[in-house]
């Protein structure tokens, strides 16, 4: 099907033209009534669309000429105008034999909506209009041509009206500007200058008119400026540039410059006008910035800033030498691993820095998370606290029931909270800080066991204390909580039978991430016998099972290495720590991690002989040679 869509306007043609083509027409375009009566002579079309106000011929006459052509006056006729909107418009539009009047703008569907309804309307469908005589068709096209006119008259009344207002706005911010404004003519001498301009300056009006540009500027030197000049006089975009201008007091005063060029009705440059800013203040900032940077740069702890998709963007020295294949691993990196959930807790503003501890085998850090909205950046600090680390777990050992780990999520199965409590009590027996959520109400609780730690109960009702067992309150209150939390969420059946099994799984599957993310040791108590039998298995998959501490277990390899010293001290010899590398066959930093273990797990003693570290074997360590 093909269309014929006339406008004098190209914008309005190109849109119709595309609407029309992608609804799988073709289309044929003309500019004015004339040249659609050229192309309809030579060419067949299925439909007509046409505005009214065009040159040479408008819509109206091209309308009452097709219509008066016997082999032409069957093609649907829609006019579409943006110009004839009365309804004494669309009356006579009609009257000469339109099929439709419609008004821009339309959304595409609708227009195409309207025109397929007229070109499928079958030609017996619509009532034939007698043309109006010509006599009669005068009368009222000359009408609505005046009436055009005279819309056009208080259009224009209406714009000069507009154009005067605009002047006293333009004058009024120009005037009142944060930024010197300077109109200069094509040799540089001013024309004109804002208020701004007077201040930054400390020139008046008067005496700036008798002054070139040239008296002002001190950089870029003279040449540059007068190249730069002719650029602008030649119509040239100048990029925005820095330089410095010198005030009637003698201060050199550091700018950013802007000019343009104003063009007159011929296309010519007239006047060119100057926006100064003052930048001593950015200045002084950068200089700032400047001696800020060196701090991170001479940090010794590694600095890492990312940005919000985990993009690395800088890293410090110290980073890049304890870090150095973060850039190839990017997001699958233990440090930046749960980066997304972090930076929604702290865009939240439920805490101003999260931290974490992370395990990388022979070290363990501990990481520092900020999010800095002005940048939109993330800051990471890591700090080395592998020693502090290996006393904590030895201290574990020594004092510990339980063998439990940090980001850890563990579930007791259990008809009565005991071994779950006596999990907790361990916890915060090595200085864990502890949450008990618990359905039990808080005295009856602390009869069990009372100590420092936050109580928080589980109830539809029951005031400020209570909390109401909806999963996402749960996990808001675990989100908040700072780093190395113990957590014992207690009745995890209650929470089943409250929100149903399904979403209590996929709530331990996202408090899983968040034990991890904020190294919690979380455990959960849930009565066996109130669940199916494949629904505990599931929980049971999701998390780990609560082993007892085996005190006094040592690996193979640090058994021999207890072993190889004992044999040493039973012949009257103290090996040193190259002895046990060499006899042992194991290289330095493995042998300095071994012997620091049976140090801290009161195995060994060291002995500083001058320059050297030797090391005996404790009675604790030879109980356990002897066990």
């Amino acid at each position: 099907m093909i269309f014929l869509i006339v406008d004098d306007n190209p914008r309005n043609l190109l849109v119709l033209e595309t609407v029309l083509e992608k609804a799988g027409y073709q289309v044929i375009t003309a500019h004015d009534g004339k040249e659609a009566l050229s192309i309809l002579e030579t060419s067949q079309v299925d439909g007509i669309i046409s505005d009214i106000l065009m040159p040479v011929m408008d819509g109206f006459q091209l309308c009452r000429t097709v219509k008066s052509i016997e082999h032409l006056k069957e093609i649907p006729f829609i006019f579409y105008t943006g110009t004839y909107l009365d309804q004494k418009d669309k009356k006579f539009a009609l009257s000469l034999g339109a099929d439709l009047f419609l008004t821009k703008p339309l959304e595409p569907l609708e227009l195409l909506r309207a025109v397929q309804d007229v070109v499928r309307a079958p030609p017996t469908s619509k009532p034939e209009i007698p043309s109006p005589p010509e006599d009669q068709y005068l009368k009222e096209y000359n009408v609505r041509l005046i009436k055009k006119l005279e819309d056009k008259v208080e259009e224009l009344e209406t714009i000069q009206k507009d154009l005067s207002e605009s002047k006293k706005k333009w004058q009024s911010l120009f005037e009142n500007a944060n930024d010197a404004i300077f109109i200069i003519d094509e040799t540089g001498l001013f024309l004109n200058a804002n208020k701004r301009a007077i201040q930054l300056t400390g020139y008046s009006a008067d005496a700036l008119h008798h002054l070139n540009f040239s008296d002002l500027a001190v950089s870029p030197p003279l040449p540059e400026y007068e190249k730069k000049l002719q650029q602008v006089l030649k119509g040239e975009d100048i990029p925005l540039f820095e330089g410095s201008i010198q005030a009637r007091d003698g201060k050199e005063i550091p700018v950013e410059i802007s000019v343009s060029g104003v063009e007159n009705e011929s296309g010519e440059i007239a006047y060119i006008q100057g926006i100064i800013r003052d930048i001593t203040q950015r200045k002084k900032t950068q200089e700032a910035l400047i001696r800020l940077a060196s701090f991170p740069e001479q940090n010794p702890y590694p600095v890492i800033e990312t940005d919000c998709d985990g993009e690395i963007t800088y890293m410090n020295p110290a980073a890049r030498e304890h870090f150095p294949e973060l850039p190839t691993v990017y997001k699958d990196h233990p440090l930046l691993i749960g980066l997304d959930t972090i930076l929604t807790i702290l865009k939240k503003g439920l805490k101003k820095c999260f931290s974490r501890e992370i395990d990388l085998g022979d070290t363990v850090y501990e990481e520092k998370i900020y999010y800095v909205p002005m940048t939109d950046l993330i800051r990471i600090f890591a700090f080395d606290i592998t020693e502090r680390k290996h006393m904590e777990e030895e201290m574990k050992k020594r004092l510990m029931k339980f063998r439990l780990k940090d980001g850890m999520v563990y579930c007791i199965p259990e008809k009565i909270p005991q071994m779950s409590v006596e999990a907790f009590k361990d916890l915060l027996l090595v200085g864990y800080h502890g949450v008990v959520i618990s359905r039990t109400p808080e005295k009856e609780f602390k009869s069990l066991y009372d100590n420092s730690y936050e109580f928080v109960w589980l109830a539809e009702k029951g005031g400020e204390k209570a909390m109401p067992p909806r999963l996402r309150t749960l996990e808001m209150k675990i989100e908040t909580l700072p780093l190395k939390h113990a957590i014992l969420l207690e009745r995890m059946d209650y929470l089943i039978f409250k929100n149903g099994f399904s979403d209590t799984l996929s709530f331990i599957q996202r408090i899983r991430e968040l034990a991890y993310i904020a190294n919690h040791i979380i455990i959960l108590s849930v009565d066996p016998s109130v669940l199916e039998e494949n629904e505990l298995k599931k929980i049971e998959k999701e998390t780990h099972s609560v082993e007892r501490m085996h005190k006094g277990n040592l690996s193979d390899d640090l058994l021999e290495m207890l072993q190889f010293v004992y044999k040493w001290n039973a012949q009257g010899m103290k090996p040193s720590y190259t002895d046990i590398e060499h006899e042992l066959n194991i290289s330095k930093p493995t042998a300095r991690k071994r012997i620091r273990r049976l140090i801290f797990g009161g195995y060994l003693t060291e002995i500083v002989k001058g320059r050297r570290k030797v090391l005996k074997i404790t009675e604790f360590g030879n109980t356990i040679l002897m066990s």
